[in-house]
């Protein structure tokens, strides 16, 4: 049995601006800050009697890896291991999809570990990501930029520098250890009513380069100074 395991991230500042046709149209690249949190994406993989099984917010049981209907199972198992067979993936995750947590993306990274793990293979958090941004961008063909496979992938805060390219400039951020006790936190989160696709929300930002340009001013003043050491979430194995 395989457990494969990836935080999910909050974004502070600078979204729409890691979208690679967007960051190559910004005067000064683009910008975004975020962290990631405690709650988890998590997939289990382990031996099946025959096919492949698949479960998820539906169950899928099949004979082929084409048949897949879920499209980033598809498309990361298609390329990755094509040839699976007898084997059954389950996903779970602390929160339900669509609320702005970057879970597609940690969706991406936890799966992209296993099925590489599977197979004997071994990469590091950053090359993680970059290939979650192909699997996402290039073979899912999603309208999303660069920022949430980093933010997930690394652990801890981080200050990302976008030029177009899936490999970005990142600034490991510095916090305090004590807001990690909730009651010392200078973080709120609101619950907000809604679900939403990130990929609908981000499909006319090329039009809104004047506020992306606004949003970015905001990722300098949000950046902590130095409080302390880091102490990132680590990416399960």
């Amino acid at each position: 049995m395989i457990v494969s395991r990836c935080p999910l991230r909050i974004s502070l500042a600078g979204g729409g601006s890691d979208l690679p046709e967007v960051s190559k149209m910004l005067k000064n690249k683009g910008k975004s800050i975020g962290f990631s949190v405690n709650w988890k994406m998590t997939l289990v993989g382990h031996p099946f009697y025959k096919g492949i099984v698949l479960k998820y917010s539906d169950i899928e049981i099949l004979k082929s890896s084409v048949e897949i209907k879920h499209k980033l199972f598809k498309e990361i198992i298609c390329h990755l291991s094509p040839h699976l067979n007898r084997y059954e993936i389950t996903s779970m995750c602390d929160v339900i999809g669509g609320t702005g947590l970057g879970s597609s993306s940690a969706f991406s990274i936890a799966l992209i570990n296993l099925l590489n793990f599977k197979q004997g293979l071994r990469f590091d958090k950053r090359s993680l990501a970059n290939m979650a941004c192909t699997a996402e961008v290039e073979w899912a063909e999603r309208n999303i930029g660069y920022q949430d496979q980093y933010l997930c992938a690394l652990g801890g805060a981080n200050m990302l520098t976008f030029d177009g390219e899936k490999d970005p400039i990142v600034e490991q951020i510095s916090y305090n250890q004590s807001w990690n006790d909730l009651n010392n936190s200078p973080f709120v989160l609101y619950k907000t009513k809604g679900l939403h696709d990130s990929s609908e929300q981000l499909r006319d930002h090329k039009k809104k380069i004047d506020s992306i340009e606004r949003l970015i001013e905001l990722v300098d003043p949000v950046k902590v100074p130095d409080r302390g050491s880091v102490n990132p979430t680590p990416l399960g194995g």
